[in-house]
């Protein structure tokens, strides 16, 4: 049996998404539903964590990697390649879905990502969030001896008070400054929505990086396909965001 997988991240990895939690937020694997007795025993027992993790030991890319299959026959850095870790190396890594409120309708987006969309008969898609935080945090406690990265993604972090809680709670905070990275993915446009109270809290942490959405550097490009941000806000919270 290999000390490194085929792929580390079923091992290393856990995704709370959208439509449930994942072994790699890349796969097709079917995600695991997210319930308020969900634990990381419950997710690394699930069918989808082993199916994954028993394949890649045997040095298998299943028919679920094929992203990464596709990456790598054109010569590319696929997420397999970027992350490797021994296959005990315990959760390294969390990517956290934690609600979908969000200021613009983006064309490529979808209700589940983005409460500016709506489903076909007009509803909206409504996200327990207090369920998603709290086993959200059991399943970083039960990791934080291992835990270095959390990535987040929304909805618009930077106006969401769920997250802002999330972050600001006090029985985590010493978590959170103790890992490496805290990677905030964002349009950047929410700055002006919870400004000085965000900046003020992650300044706090010393390890927070941010991955900021554009779709083109021209006006016209990027108002079209990010429905409701303005290019020359986006222009200006991005120039504070790297400042």
């Amino acid at each position: 049996m290999a000390d490194t997988p085929l792929c580390s991240v079923p091992f290393s990895e856990i995704n709370f998404m959208s439509a449930g939690i994942s072994p790699c937020c890349f796969s097709k694997a079917q995600p695991l539903e997210l319930t308020d007795a969900i634990d990381t025993n419950t997710i690394e027992s699930s069918k989808s964590f082993q199916y994954l993790q028993k394949a890649l030991i045997s040095d298998m890319l299943p028919a679920w990697c094929e992203s990464c299959a596709k990456v790598e026959a054109v010569g590319g850095q696929s997420m397999r390649l970027r992350r490797q870790y021994p296959k005990d190396a315990g959760i390294k890594l969390l990517t956290i879905f934690l609600n979908n409120l969000c200021n613009l309708t983006c064309v490529m987006c979808s209700p589940q990502n983005s409460s500016s969309h709506t489903m076909p008969d007009g509803s909206k898609v409504i996200y327990d969030t207090q369920m998603r935080t709290t086993v959200i945090k059991r399943v970083i406690i039960e990791n934080a001896h291992t835990l270095r990265t959390l990535i987040f993604s929304g909805g618009e972090i930077l106006i969401d008070p769920v997250v802002f809680n999330f972050l600001n709670d006090p029985e985590m905070k010493d978590i959170f400054r103790s890992l490496d990275l805290i990677n905030i993915t964002t349009n950047a446009s929410g700055m002006y929505y919870r400004k000085q109270e965000y900046l003020d809290l992650l300044r706090d942490f010393n390890n927070v990086q941010f991955t900021i959405s554009i779709d083109g550097s021209l006006q016209g490009t990027l108002e079209t396909i990010r429905k409701g941000i303005v290019a020359q806000k986006f222009d200006c919270a991005t120039r504070e965001l790297l400042t």
